[in-house]
């Protein structure tokens, strides 16, 4: 008895602490509406024109402009010591509050739970946008965030969410909303595991499934220009140009929306088709990051074609007025050929026009005009960021692990038409996860986020067991003492009732019999042997967990 005891002490332990690691939702609530994030209504940035949302954080409401990161399992805001001269060597930007988006004061909010300094990717080199060199110490606490300016339609309303805040204006101007499905664990927390703000909706039932679709907007659209969309749950029929093109997400969920690109074109009018890329690439498309990453020989040909001045001491190519005006009237296109390998296959056309490269940045002269392309120094970095997005509708489904792409279009008052995408179960028992997207495939093998367990839960857990261990061994050798005594005794008492002393081993199994007074043996059970564990033991996982480790910083350089 004591033994069972032990054992479903042990288990219940062990549960315990994996349960801790992450809660997922065994079905999802199919009957669910989907939720259409609405606009800002502003364009925002220092380094281009770029449609954000609002959110509303902490209580009271903090209202903040920010943009949508498709990889970030965060929220991360910009803090009250972002617009001192601490945080801007270089000068503090002229209304500095809102050309930031706003800034939230944790300070003032009665919901803010402080979990400390951090270190964006854990400081290991690892996770979020890292192989882009994304570095940044964050202030991360759990509090409430809302969507939109004010409740109502399309507002949700979410209590301990991960909120970081900082200070530095470089790599992030503005805050951003996370819509990845990478946990956020905090080991110095008793492994504290936060789901993102997107996937928090489909495990409370409040969206219909793991989904979500996404296009950045384009300032230069349209008569006031394109807002972005964000639709978690479905997407909207009338913003895109349907295809047949299938993408399956990688097991990577730091970097799992790749496609395949087989050709870059470069057009003019007056002019034939020119080949920006020597040989076909596989590319990650993330939302956070406003470049296109390309190989050396890729952007020494964007060079040529566009007359693109690389300036080494800040890494980043520009164009001068006189080209700028030259191209405007010529009105190249760019056309990036996707599929989901490099050879062969459906394949999709995303075109961008010229003024989706071009944005005019406040902190350089009128006379210069940014060009958001970067020089990628391996293939981990190549990547298509938010000036890819202005043009490409972007539909992702976890529970199908799928996702499609397609060229959007601009229709000044088109009627939205929102279409739900059904969830499945945990099992994928129901639903096909691909509602009335015709460019989403069905029939795949679902790509559902690994649960993450890293070292902080991994060793807690294996602890448990070696102490559970170690004290059965100890029982189990107390009581294996306790039955050599036992038989010691028995033995002098069999004797003295005339009971041969080989009686006391069975001549079949050969365990330890005891006698009872009324001369009958009955056999000792033989307890189990427990398991080994051993302890340096690793769950092996493609997936890289958004790990947090204390970092101990100046609250000025946060």
């Amino acid at each position: 008895m004591v033994y069972f005891s032990l054992v479903a002490s042990c288990f219940i332990l062990v549960a315990t602490a994996a349960q801790s690691i992450k809660q997922r939702p065994t079905s999802r609530n199919t009957s669910a509406a989907p939720i259409v994030v609405q606009s800002s209504q502003y364009f925002d940035g220092d380094n281009g024109n770029w449609s954000t949302i609002a959110i509303r954080v902490g209580t009271p409401e903090q209202t903040v402009r920010v943009f949508v990161s498709t990889n970030s399992p965060i929220t991360a805001v910009v803090q009250p010591a972002g617009c001192e001269a601490k945080a801007n060597p270089t000068g503090v930007p002229v209304n500095c509050v809102d050309s930031r988006g706003g800034t939230f004061d944790s300070t003032k909010s009665s919901t803010w739970n402080r979990r400390g300094h951090f270190e964006l990717n854990g400081g290991n080199g690892v996770g979020f946008e890292a192989n882009l060199g994304y570095s940044l110490n964050l202030n991360y606490g759990l509090d409430v965030i809302a969507l939109g300016y004010r409740d109502g339609v399309g507002s949700q309303r979410l209590s301990n969410q991960t909120v970081a805040g900082f200070n530095l204006p470089d790599p992030f101007y503005l805050g951003f909303l996370g819509i990845g499905v990478e946990p956020v664990i905090y080991k110095e927390f008793g492994n504290y595991s936060a789901p993102s703000f997107f996937e928090q909706l489909a495990i409370d039932g409040l969206i219909p499934g793991l989904s979500w679709s996404y296009t950045a907007g384009a300032a230069y659209r349209l008569s006031a220009g394109q807002s972005m969309q964000l639709i978690f749950g479905g997407y909207d029929a009338s913003r895109f140009i349907p295809n047949n093109v299938h993408f399956t997400l990688k097991e990577d969920s730091t970097r799992d929306i790749v496609v395949g690109v087989q050709s870059i074109l470069y057009a003019k009018r007056e002019t034939n088709l020119t080949t920006l890329l020597p040989d076909p690439i596989y590319a990650f498309v993330e939302s956070t990051d406003p470049n296109i990453w390309l190989p050396i020989e890729s952007c020494l040909l964007f060079e040529k074609a566009f007359g693109l001045t690389w300036d080494e001491s800040v890494s980043e190519y520009s164009l001068n007025s006189t080209q700028h005006n030259t191209l405007t009237r010529s009105n190249p296109t760019v056309t990036f050929r996707l599929a989901a390998s490099t050879t062969g296959g459906a394949t999709v056309d995303i075109i961008l026009p010229f003024q989706s490269f071009v944005h005019q940045y406040p902190s350089v002269p009128n006379a210069t005009y940014q060009f958001p392309l970067q020089r990628a120094s391996n293939p981990s970095q190549y990547t298509f960021g938010r000036i890819f997005l202005q043009e490409a509708y972007l539909t992702v489904d976890y529970d199908q692990g799928n996702f499609s792409l397609s060229q959007c279009t601009f229709i000044d008052g088109a009627p939205s038409r929102v279409m739900s995408i059904p969830g499945t179960s945990a099992s994928n028992e129901s639903g096909s996860g691909t509602g009335d997207v015709p460019n989403v495939p069905t029939g795949e093998s679902p790509r559902r986020p690994i649960p993450i367990i890293v070292s902080g839960v991994v060793v807690p857990t294996i602890f448990i067991i070696i102490i559970c261990a170690v004290g059965f061994w100890f029982w189990k050798k107390k009581q294996r003492d306790k039955k050599r005594k036992a038989g010691e005794s028995s033995v002098g008492s069999a004797v003295s009732v005339g009971v041969d002393e080989t009686a006391m081993n069975n001549p079949t199994t050969g365990r330890l019999v005891e006698v009872d007074g009324r001369d009958k043996t009955r056999e000792l059970p033989e307890l189990p042997e427990l398991p080994e564990h051993d302890a340096s033991h690793k769950l092996a996982s493609n997936d890289v967990t958004h790990e947090l480790a204390s970092n101990d910083v100046p609250h000025e350089l946060v």
